[in-house]
């Protein structure tokens, strides 16, 4: 039996792209539990929001299983390391609860992997990504996952898609990890270069 995560951002009080995940929510209902709805907005009916700061509300549902939810404090992780890693064969069309594939490319927590297929850029463990080029953002066409934040920075204009291959790499000169909790936003970018090693 299959369980589905959902990861939103609630700062001072105020949930942010409800729309947008309940579309992923929507997506993963209609191919796993059919008959079945999870109506964010009922859940958040039972959830107490904090006023102030950055939170990570953490919404867990299942064909079976009632949805949980836990609250708590959120700061971005950083890294001090990139790998890239070539996955043919990997499919996360779905935001699983069970992350053990993905995390099973991670030698440790301060390295991050980004995954290419044929040597196209899609995305991080955790993220979606995007790249600078020195006048704008650009996100790969091609992903594993299709995150929150991804889908409003593109919907917003803020971001458009480009296919990446590796060796366009060169092509930009930084890059953010990107999320529904980090958007353009974060103070957090990283040098193109710590991916070109």
């Amino acid at each position: 039996m299959y369980q589905f995560l959902e990861s939103i951002r609630v700062e001072g009080g105020v949930v942010h792209n409800l729309e947008l995940h309940q579309q992923r929510v929507d997506r993963a209902v209609r191919a796993f539990m059919p008959g079945r709805k999870v109506l964010l907005e009922e859940v958040l009916k039972e959830v107490i929001l904090p006023s102030q700061g950055l939170f990570k509300l953490r919404l867990v549902y299942g064909k079976e299983i009632k949805t949980s939810y836990t609250v708590a404090p959120y700061a971005p992780p950083t890294f001090e390391k990139f790998i890239v890693r070539e996955v043919p064969e990997l499919s996360y069309p779905h935001k699983f609860l069970d992350r053990r594939e993905l995390e099973s490319f991670q030698p440790d927590i301060q390295t991050q992997v980004l995954f290419t297929q044929e040597g196209f850029v899609t995305d991080s463990i955790f993220s979606n990504v995007v790249f600078f080029d020195g006048t704008g953002w650009f996100t790969p066409s091609r992903y594993l996952l299709g995150g929150v934040m991804r889908r409003r920075l593109l919907l917003d204009g803020a971001v458009a898609t480009q296919s990446i291959h590796l060796n366009d790499l060169k092509g930009f000169t930084h890059f953010r990890l990107i999320n529904a909790l980090n958007g353009m936003d974060s103070p957090l970018r990283y040098p193109v270069e710590m991916l070109l090693g």
